[in-house]
């Protein structure tokens, strides 16, 4: 069995973890030949298929310009927004070369490949839903917004007022190519919430939608000693340390860089005590020693998981404070590592949060409440080892089981129709 997963970049963002991760792990199975293509990555690796060289570089990069400059020059955007219609010679070429048996489609931009592509190549689609992009006319997070469910259009994102701009056009596109590709396409989505608006959505009539959970390496995500992770990184050993983590926080929104400064000015004098913010992944461009008042760590990206747990290993609560979320491998690293954490009752993150239990959902959007969790999971009396079980089930060998299934599924239907 021959797989190609796509995934736009390598090692930027949950989406291309998540991607990675089940890679690394379909490599190993013997009746499994796996490739990975992407535009964009810093790693060099057998069997992952990217561009290289300061040539190459050069032309993705003018690639993703012009694919993208249809619309901005008609309306002016606020969010992520995608429209897929630039044939990839790359992509093609591996198509022909290696000839999957199942394509693999999981996070995108409007230079990653065209859906023209995809349905010309007459080979079996997989997609992994890791936001609402399937669902809409080309944005990604749709915040507020249910216009996905009327055909798009006065799209906000596109800062559009007509009923028929280039959201409800794609809409269409989309729904055309979903509807023509049903027999040979499976769809996947991580999360409960996000499973529910698929099947909900007028855009996928009759799909076959599928629950399939993010997994991650239990064997490296796991409870180890607070007093020892923070001597290995020299943080001191009497401080209450809560962690933040998430790519581009103060440029998204999304993220929720405002909701947690609040909650944490709200804190309770008792509370405030002894307190380092310990802050990984941000893209803030000035990295302080202090967060909102409190003494601060900025550690920037980390690209290894044994970082990243060693990191989450000397935290005393982890904090999510997005307002839209799907599956967060972040919260799920963080849970698994045994560390309490605190989330927006929203999108995926009650899959993975057992309120009062293994952390604490948060009311949206409420700083208040935010800050009340931080403040129960500070004095939550729950072993690491109690906590890290309540996620146990979130393994990437179960994901790679369930996805293997689905590639026999979908190949065996597909032959059933020739």
């Amino acid at each position: 069995m021959k797989i190609l997963l796509i995934n736009a970049y390598l090692n930027q963002g949950g989406a291309s973890k998540s991607t990675y991760r089940l890679f690394g792990k379909l490599k190993e199975r013997p009746d499994t030949t796996v490739k990975l293509f992407v535009t964009k990555s810093n790693i060099v690796e057998r069997n992952i298929v990217a561009p290289s060289g300061k040539f190459a570089s050069l032309l993705g990069n003018i690639r993703s310009a012009v694919s993208s400059l249809v619309y901005r020059l008609l309306y002016k955007p606020t969010g992520m927004f995608s429209v897929p219609w630039m044939a990839n010679r790359d992509l093609k070429n591996v198509l022909t070369e290696f000839a999957p048996d199942v394509i693999h489609v999981n996070w995108l931009d409007s230079a990653t490949l065209s859906l023209n592509d995809l349905e010309k190549s007459k080979i079996p689609v997989i997609w992994t839903m890791h936001d609402s992009w399937l669902m809409t006319g080309g944005c990604h997070v749709p915040d507020k917004c249910d216009r996905h469910a009327f055909q798009c259009g006065q799209c906000p994102t596109l800062k559009s007022k007509n009923n028929f701009d280039l959201s409800r056009l794609f809409w269409k596109q989309k729904a055309s190519f979903f509807k023509r590709m049903q027999s040979v396409t499976t769809i996947t989505a991580p999360s409960k919430w996000l499973y529910q608006q698929a099947k909900q959505s007028p855009l996928l009539p009759n799909q076959a939608i599928y629950h399939v959970p993010n997994g991650i390496d239990h064997t490296i995500f796991k409870p180890f000693e607070t007093h020892i992770a923070r001597r290995l990184l020299n943080i001191p050993e009497n401080k209450s340390v809560i962690t933040i983590a998430g790519v581009s926080m103060s440029s998204d929104k999304n993220k929720g860089l405002d909701l947690i400064e609040e909650s944490l000015k709200i804190l309770t004098p008792e509370s405030r005590k002894n307190i380092l913010i310990l802050i990984i992944g941000s893209d803030q461009k000035e990295r302080t020693s202090t967060f909102c008042g409190f003494s601060a760590m900025h550690i920037g990206m980390l690209h290894d998981d044994v970082s990243i747990a060693l990191y989450l290993s000397a935290s005393d609560v982890f904090c999510i404070p997005s307002r839209s979320e799907n599956f967060p491998n972040a919260l799920l690293e963080a849970l698994s590592c045994g560390i309490p954490s605190v989330g927006f009752s929203v999108g995926g993150i009650p899959d993975i949060i057992q309120h009062k239990q293994n952390g604490y959902l948060a009311k949206p959007y409420s700083p208040g409440e935010f800050a009340a969790g931080i403040e129960y999971c500070l004095g939550l009396n729950k072993s690491k080892d109690d906590i890290a079980q309540t996620v146990s089930q979130f393994s990437i060998e179960a994901a790679v089981t369930k996805y293997q299934d689905l590639y026999l599924d979908l190949i065996n239907r597909t032959r059933a129709r020739t």
